[in-house]
């Protein structure tokens, strides 16, 4: 299982830092990793958005 290490992440529409933001993770929510690319993941969450994360901003636990 993978989750947010933010205390707030933002959920991107696509994999880049000025993409709109679709929703905001907060810590600790729970991810599902649909795909890994270089610096971003495509993730849903517990509530059915999904959009990108950046890699860094999760972990597994």
């Amino acid at each position: 299982m993978f989750r947010v290490n933010l205390n707030v992440a933002d959920i991107r529409l696509r994999p880049r830092f000025k993409s709109e933001r679709v929703t905001q993770a907060l810590f600790n929510e729970p991810l599902e990793i649909l795909q890994r690319l270089e610096n971003y993941s495509h993730v849903r969450l517990w509530d059915g958005y999904q959009g990108y994360i950046n890699n860094n901003f999760y972990d597994s636990r």
